[in-house]
């Protein structure tokens, strides 16, 4: 008699906890442990906590900003709830909404995927997608220092799969409201013609973002984003902190510190990655107009791998919806060895448990691992993007004339 097999959600759960119980033995059970291995601060949530909290508190009581705060107004005016709860309760539901996020980026990205790709998975792809997920550095590294780059990778991811458009584009949106960056995925609704959808997203950036002019006044709201921008520039310049950081994970920063780059080469460099990046946005712009489901994810986890070639800073947490690219190729590559092999070293490079076997996070960092990471998969998914399109290609050839 053939004994049941465990619901798909129950496979789920225990692989959640399995890996759970792995960070367990590597931060070996303690807080003090995780802190102090995984980067150089020592607080819990410490962006949220010296950051993001007092930029909350300040936001309408001082004309100052908080050192660090380098977000939209709307950010810290949408956390402003949170600082009247106090230093403890905020922590507190901050880090169940870290958790929570967390899990249905997870979630969302496993859904599209199995939703997506044809091809039926085994029984143990999704339960293993989850397991090596909870032990994605990005993750554990948004976690850490209690970043909002995990409900941003999550806006993008949930926009990927959305069949409604307009709704796919008013997360764009909402996570351009927050950090600017996210607004380059308004480029794939530009390459696929999108116009209503675009109009919807755009409205929802420009919205959000002068909601909080109605506290403190436009002036006010146009002052601090232009200090923003003037903030930003300073610190991601060639010259700048953040690019010569050991965390920060972009192409040239990354060549910077391996070669030791400086001057006309450096410039190089950072035009090659800009190079390579076009190269993907055509793949982009050709799937777009492909017009499928599984082309327009495809595209979205294509201009998420290109990031780090072009945006600086990259920090590890940039790096959150690389669970979701991984599993989306993982199912592309079918029985392709050689991709599967690329996908298999990504998530070796940007696992907790190389990162705690190297145990110095300035080392994991400065060797640009998770590019590495980000890197190996962009071939792969480049023949899986000239597959997709070839197909329609020859499927279009085929259809009879009228």
């Amino acid at each position: 008699m053939r004994t049941p097999s465990r619901s798909p959600w129950m496979q789920i759960l225990l692989a959640a906890l399995a890996a759970a119980g792995v960070h367990g033995i590597l931060w070996q059970g303690s807080y003090q442990v995780f802190s102090s291995s995984l980067d150089f601060n020592q607080g819990a949530l410490e962006d949220f906590m010296g950051v993001y909290l007092p930029a909350a508190r300040g936001f309408a009581a001082s004309a100052e900003s908080v050192p660090g705060f380098l977000y939209a107004p709307f950010f810290a005016w949408i956390l402003q709830p949170l600082a009247g709860l106090g230093p403890e309760a905020a922590s507190w539901v901050w880090l169940v909404w870290e958790l929570l996020v967390s899990a249905l980026l997870l979630g969302v990205g496993g859904c599209w995927v199995s939703r997506r790709v044809g091809a039926s998975a085994p029984d143990w792809c999704l339960p293993l997608y989850v397991f090596l997920g909870v032990l994605s550095l990005p993750l554990v590294h948004n976690l850490h220092w209690g970043q909002i780059s995990t409900t941003l990778a999550l806006l993008i991811v949930a926009a990927a799969g959305l069949r409604d458009r307009r709704l796919a584009a008013v997360c764009i949106g909402c996570a351009a409201a927050i950090k600017f960056y996210p607004a380059l995925f308004f480029l794939l609704f530009l390459m696929g013609r999108d116009w209503r959808g675009l109009r919807w997203g755009l409205g929802t950036w420009v919205a959000l973002s002068l909601l909080p002019g109605f506290q403190i006044g436009f002036g006010s709201l146009a002052s601090a984003h232009g200090e923003l921008v003037w903030n930003l520039a300073q610190l991601t310049g060639y010259e700048g902190k953040w690019f010569t950081a050991a965390n920060n994970q972009r192409l040239a920063a990354t060549a910077a510190r391996w070669l030791g780059l400086g001057g006309w080469s450096l410039l190089t460099s950072a035009l090659l990655g800009w190079a390579v990046a076009l190269l993907v946005l055509n793949s982009c712009a050709r799937l777009m107009g492909e017009g499928s489901a599984l082309a327009r994810l495809l595209a979205f986890a294509l201009l998420t791998l290109c990031l780090p070639l072009v945006l600086s800073p990259s920090w590890p947490h940039y790096f959150a919806a690389l669970p979701f690219a991984q599993l989306l190729l993982v199912r592309l590559a079918g029985a392709d060895r050689l991709a599967l092999a690329c996908v298999a070293v990504s998530v070796l490079l940007s696992s907790s448990l190389l990162f705690r076997v190297i145990d110095d996070p300035e080392r994991y960092g400065a060797w640009g691992l998770l590019l590495a990471a980000n890197l190996v998969l962009l071939p792969t998914a480049l023949c899986s993007a000239a597959r997709i399109i070839r197909a329609q290609s020859d499927s279009s050839s085929c259809a009879p004339v009228a």
